[in-house]
């Protein structure tokens, strides 16, 4: 699966340009916890998603729901 592909256009283009390198490349660098999901909750077009070691912070976009954030603890 494409990890990036999971990820708001606007996240790759601060992830590329934070970490110097094509979001694939940068996303294998980084240490994300992940884990299972504990909550979520949904506040109009973004939500909450509240990991075991994590939260990840999503907003609803033209092809469905995307990642904005994560490494949130």
């Amino acid at each position: 699966m494409d990890r990036c592909a999971l990820l708001a256009p606007a996240t790759i283009a601060a992830l590329e340009h934070d970490e110097s390198a094509r979001c694939a490349d940068a996303l294998g660098a980084l240490d994300l916890p992940g884990g299972q999901v504990i909550s979520s909750a949904v506040c109009g077009d973004d939500a909450q998603v509240r990991l075991t070691g994590d939260t990840l912070f999503l907003t609803r976009t033209a092809t469905g729901w995307k990642v904005a954030a994560a490494g949130c603890i």
